[in-house]
């Protein structure tokens, strides 16, 4: 937890905390052969390396609002249902959605017709009752974007998430990649957590471990460039945005996307995005990549 102090102003509440949280996701990869109806998974357990930063400010109005914490930060995790007696809740937590998303998945006809192929990056919340919520979908095309919410939206009810003795919400994130057998196209896009050779963030050229020193410095950067939204904080908002941007193969950054629940909080996003440095680029099989790397950032009001 790192803390982060502002002077309080006549209509600036004090921003208390900013905490950030890496968070881990399950990666699952599913092709098809164009023309035929077997489906199978090409690769397991991969994962999608995020980051959770949560900014708390006092609110005026003294209203309480409701946790959210990383899956990877929880006390006791959302349990599955058939994961009650698991010795490790969270390993089978992390099965049970693979397997829940192998066993329903379903390649879109059309889209094989059309050869419609790509990821999506599905964004949901396991509520304080275990519910699935706020589904959220970002993806290559409407038919896969679909079939990945269909997927999804048929998870079951959870035991809900505790952390220090209450019942939280949780968030959780799972890239689905169509992928046709029959394409041999070469992909020049890896995620930031399969990539060989991450890219190298300034200062990071001698570090051991770039992978780290690249988690590390974003986390610095953003903690540095952070600025609750004044008008958002006399107006109460709070709430999470999505961002997904890719380091492109010349170190830039490029491809910013943003999803949130206010245009205040989504600028102050892309604003802390944009003074990101200039990177020397990722590579996979010797090869320079574009690498795509995702985080939401939750402003969140405390009272």
């Amino acid at each position: 937890i790192v803390m982060l102090q502002k002077s309080k102003s006549k209509k600036v509440w004090q921003l208390k905390y900013l905490v950030l949280v890496p968070l881990i996701a399950g990666m699952l990869f599913y092709t098809s052969c164009e023309g035929n109806d077997s489906i199978k998974n090409t690769k397991e357990d991969q994962k999608l390396e995020e980051v959770i930063i949560i900014g708390y400010a006092e609110s005026k109005s003294g209203k309480k609002v409701g946790i959210e914490v990383p899956f990877t930060a929880i006390d006791q995790v959302p349990v599955f249902p058939g994961c009650e007696n698991a010795e490790d809740k969270r390993a089978c937590f992390q099965e049970k959605i693979q397997e829940h998303v192998r066993k329903h998945f379903n390649y879109p006809a059309e889209a094989i017709e059309k050869g419609i192929q790509g990821r999506v990056n599905m964004m949901f919340t396991m509520d304080e009752e275990g519910n699935i919520t706020n589904i959220h979908k970002r993806g290559a095309h409407s038919l896969l974007e679909n079939e990945s919410e269909r997927i999804i939206s048929r998870l079951p009810q959870m035991q809900a998430g505790v952390h220090q003795g209450k019942a939280v919400r949780v968030p959780f994130s799972i890239p689905i990649t169509f992928r046709l057998e029959n394409e041999h196209q070469l992909y020049d896009e890896v995620l930031f957590s399969e990539v060989d050779e991450v890219p190298v963030f300034p200062t990071c050229e001698s570090a051991n471990d770039t992978r780290a020193c690249f988690k590390e410095m974003m986390i610095s950067h953003i903690r540095k460039n952070f600025k609750y939204p004044e008008e958002a904080l006399d107006s109460g908002i709070q709430g999470t945005v999505k961002v997904l941007l890719t380091i492109g193969k010349d170190g830039q950054i490029d491809d910013l996307r943003f999803r949130g629940p206010n245009d205040l909080l989504e600028k102050e996003a892309k604003r802390i995005m944009m003074k990101l440095p200039r990177m020397v680029p990722g590579k996979n099989g010797g090869v320079e990549v574009n690498v795509t790397y995702a985080f939401p950032i939750t402003f969140e009001l405390r009272s």
